[in-house]
Parts: structure tokens; C-alpha cells; sequence
């Protein structure tokens, strides 16, 4: 019997012991741990032992099956038993033999194969820590070792997901943004990144270009599926105070950094649903989309003239005068909001931090890290509590997400409808889009529904339009990070 947990030396003390009855010593009560004891069960009997006659019934009973008689401190039993048994001592100095063991009993007996993974995963002279120092240290572990595990759990759940001949591309979005939040966050590189990233990046390009047309016929009644419809949503709930805040910019990935700052700020009522962005994903198309209610472009105007026109023709029991939209608001509260039952507020902070991001390589960890900087400094979390304890639903949203990317050689500054978006190029007719796109390795993409006569280039997998090798960080495409983003109804 061999093992690679935590209890790896107390198997092996017991795999020396050869009698059918086995005294152990557990001064820490190890065996209670679950891992070890359904170990265990697959072999022994186990007896707590209480008292001489309950342990007499016990041994009585035993159905040709060896027993473990598990005693809390070292006392002895009847001679008889004594005589054909062999005894054991076992305790965490057995375990973790260079730390102090006190410290360790601190921590409940399921995270022992956490700490234990950690302590063999590093020299740790004995008695080289006091008290306090191995406190701090086995926390570091635990916090370490959880989340490994959560990073292996999200890795299987998203590995699982794309076998899947038709991928849940909500739950993939979220699970893959939680997981580059993670890693980012704790400057964690992993194995699969890779690997992932292709499946997520082909198989999703190929559900795009099939099948996005598909999600605008989605109901709204329980979220809605497409940002075109979120006007509507809100509409729906017939309250009579909301705010519509868009984060430009934030992907699940920044929506997750957001979340925990709102948590620890004692908000966390949330109801988290995903949603497509308006190809393509640019802050022109998507976000006027988001406050609009339209999905084709020409009919798209400015958010705050689509919000105001919205409400009034679709929404009832409303004040025309009580209507208000806030542009490039900072992340602090307003007074002027309550001002307003129905407000539309645009917040830059995600999308501010990702164009100004200078070293780029393959992940969005230092913009990350910046956005937290950025994020934990404001006061982003008073806008949140006033307005909820005003009585205003509050509904999060986005316009588009951003990704890493890598220029492919391809200029068509005259295309690019935004200077920070060069993931997409929009021509104003299909000969023109041919032009370009001969002998190039792009998608070229038409919806007259969307696009009227326009035509949209889109570059492939994480390509941009710009020089070749340089790295950025921008919108525009067809990624999954940059199409399928967050909505979130926030309440108290």
C-alpha cells in the first residue's frame, strides 16, 4: 500500500506491521481525515476505541478483515489484546518532520495534502522557522495550493466543454476569463495555455463565422443573449429605477479583478450572465449597440441619444425628464446620479489600461496588474452602494473584450474604424474587401443584416493588422475574449 498524499510515511509504518489486529497512537487524530480513512476502509476495520467492551464486541464481530484500533493518546489496553496485536504511533512530526507540527494543527485535515504538496516541493531545513514565520508559511501554501487545484478544476472543465460537438460558448467564455484571471493575478504560467488557447481560438472562429447570425433570434426573458437585446431586457423587469454601467473594454477576465474589489467592499449580489458583442467588436458598433437596442449598423447613433430614444419609445412608466447619460464617468460616486431614475454611466478605467499598455508579450498580466493598481486606488465601489441603497437595479455590462495580439505583416490604416482596434477592417463594399484579402490568410465576413453592404475583414486566431512581431493589445475580432462578455445584475 503506496501513496503519494500527505500520509505517504504513515502507510508505510503501517505496511510493516504484519498482525491482523494494529494498535495506532493518533495523538492528532489523522485518522479522521477523510482521504486517509476511505484509504484505509479499502484494507482495515477501523476502531475508535472508547472502552474495553465496546472494543470486545468489535473483535468479536470481525469478519476475517485485519483491524485498526485507533487510540488518542498511548494507554494500554487488555493484556489478551495487547498480546496479539502490534502497536504503532503516528503523528504530523511524521509528516512534515522539519516544521513545527503545532501550527499545522491549526488547519482543518482536508488541506494536509495541500500543505504537504507544497512543503515537499521545497528544501525546508529543520527548525529553521519559529512559530509565527511557519504560520505565515503554510498559509502561503494553502493559498497556493488551492489554487492550484481551482486552476486544474477550470483546465478539465474547459477541456471537457470543447469535446463537446457544440460547445456551451457562455460557460467556456466564463471559465477561460476566470482562468487567465487566476494566472495572471498570481503570475502562474501553465503547461496548457497553448494548447488551449488554439482549440478555444479555431473551433470558436468556425462557431462565428456559422453561426453567430443564430443568437439574435435568443428570447430575453431569462437574460439577454445578444447585447442588442439588453434595452429590452431592462425593460422587462419594469423597475422603477436602473443604471446601465458599461466597463468599455472588460472581458470576463476584467470582470472577475472587478467582482473581487466589489466583494471585498461588501457587494456581492450578483447574477452573472454572457452575452455576444455586435461584430465587430469595436466601441463604435458594440457599445452603441448596448445602449441603442439595434444590431445594424447604420441605425446605430450615439449612446446617449439611443439610451434617451430607447426608454421612451419602449419603456413604460418612465419621466422623459428623468432620463440622463454620462459619458467617460470617473470611478467615484456622482450625487448627480440620483438625480435621474434612469441613467446610462461609460466607465474608460478597463479600456484605458489596455490601449496604454506598452509591453505586450502572450497574456494580458501586466495590464492586469495595472488595472488592479488602477482599480484598488478608485472609489469605483461608492458608485455601486449609493445607487443601491437609493433603490436602482443596477446592470453591468460591456461593449467588447480585449486580447493579446500579434501584428501580421497586413497595413490597412484606412480601414481600421478606431486607432486602438486592429483586430477588424470594415470596407464599404465586397470589391474592395477582395482587394485585400487575395492571397491572405483572413476571414472575410458579410451580414446585410448587420453590416448593410459593408464587408468585414477579421485576421485569424490572435492576429492583428500592423507589423509583423509587434505585440498589443486591442479589439476589433472574432476571439472569444473579445466577442462573448459579461452581464451582471447586481443587487444588494
Amino acid at each position: 500500500m503506496t501513496d503519494k498524499h500527505w500520509y505517504k510515511q504513515l502507510l508505510e509504518k503501517l505496511r510493516e506491521a504484519y498482525n491482523d489486529i494494529i494498535i495506532i497512537v493518533d495523538p492528532d487524530n489523522l485518522v479522521s481525515a477523510d482521504d486517509l480513512r476511505n484509504k484505509l476502509s479499502q484494507t482495515y476495520v477501523i476502531h475508535h476505541y472508547k472502552n474495553d467492551i465496546e472494543l470486545e464486541k468489535a473483535l468479536y464481530t470481525l469478519d476475517n478483515k485485519p483491524v485498526l484500533i485507533i487510540l488518542s493518546e498511548n494507554r494500554q489496553l487488555q493484556y489478551h489484546i495487547e498480546r496479539q496485536s502490534e502497536r504503532i504511533e503516528w503523528s504530523l512530526t511524521d509528516v512534515f518532520p522539519n516544521i513545527d507540527t503545532t501550527v499545522i494543527k491549526e488547519f482543518p485535515l482536508n488541506l494536509l495534502d495541500i500543505i504537504y504538496r507544497e512543503y515537499t516541493s521545497q528544501t525546508i531545513p529543520k527548525g529553521v522557522f519559529n512559530e509565527d514565520e511557519t504560520r505565515n508559511l503554510v498559509q502561503e501554501w494553502v493559498e497556493t495550493g488551492t489554487k492550484g487545484i481551482e486552476i486544474n478544476e477550470l483546465i478539465e472543465t474547459i477541456r471537457v466543454l470543447l469535446a463537446d460537438e457544440n460547445p456551451n460558448w457562455m460557460e467556456v467564455a466564463q471559465y477561460w476569463g476566470k482562468l487567465l484571471y487566476i494566472c495572471d493575478t498570481n503570475d502562474i504560467t501553465i503547461d496548457e495555455y497553448s494548447e488551449l488557447d488554439s482549440a478555444i481560438c479555431e473551433k470558436f472562429e468556425t462557431h462565428i463565422l456559422s453561426h453567430y447570425k443564430d443568437q439574435f433570434f435568443a428570447t430575453t426573458h431569462e437574460g439577454p443573449v445578444t447585447i442588442n437585446k439588453v434595452m429590452e431586457y431592462i425593460g422587462h423587469q419594469n423597475e422603477e429605477k436602473n443604471a446601465l454601467i458599461c466597463f468599455d473594454g472588460m472581458a470576463f477576465q476584467e470582470w472577475y479583478l472587478i467582482k473581487e474589489y466589489l466583494v471585498r467592499h461588501g457587494i456581492n449580489g450578483f447574477r452573472e450572465h454572457s452575452l455576444y458583442a455586435l461584430l465587430p467588436t469595436l466601441t463604435h458598433t458594440s457599445r452603441r449597440a448596448l445602449y441603442c437596442g439595434e444590431k445594424t449598423i447604420e441605425n446605430l447613433t450615439y449612446e446617449d441619444k439611443g439610451f434617451r430614444n430607447y426608454i421612451i419609445k419602449n419603456w413604460k412608466n418612465f419621466d422623459p425628464n428623468a432620463i440622463h447619460f454620462y459619458y467617460n464617468a470617473k470611478p467615484e460616486w456622482n450625487p448627480n446620479y440620483i438625480n435621474y431614475d434612469n441613467i446610462g454611466i461609460i466607465i474608460n478605467i478597463v479600456d484605458d489600461c489596455a490601449h496604454a499598455e506598452k509591453y505586450v508579450g502572450n497574456s494580458k498580466r501586466l495590464m492586469q496588474k495595472k488595472l488592479s493598481i488602477a482599480i484598488n486606488e478608485s472609489k469605483l465601489f461608492e458608485i455601486f452602494q449609493n445607487l443601491l441603497d437609493e433603490g436602482y437595479r443596477i446592470f453591468v455590462g460591456s461593449d467588447h473584450g480585449t486580447i493579446w495580439c500579434r501584428g501580421n505583416g497586413s497595413r490597412a490604416e484606412k480601414y481600421l474604424k478606431e486607432d486602438g482596434a486592429r483586430r477588424a477592417l470594415l470596407y464599404p463594399n465586397e470589391e474592395l474587401a477582395d482587394d485585400f484579402v487575395s492571397h491572405k490568410n483572413v476571414h472575410k465576413y458579410l451580414k446585410n443584416d448587420i453590416f448593410g453592404s459593408s464587408v468585414v475583414v477579421f485576421p485569424k486566431k490572435r492576429e492583428m493588422f500592423g507589423k509583423e512581431g509587434e505585440y498589443v493589445i486591442s479589439h476589433g475580432g472574432i476571439n472569444i475574449e473579445e466577442v462573448i462578455i459579461p452581464f451582471v445584475e447586481v443587487t444588494k
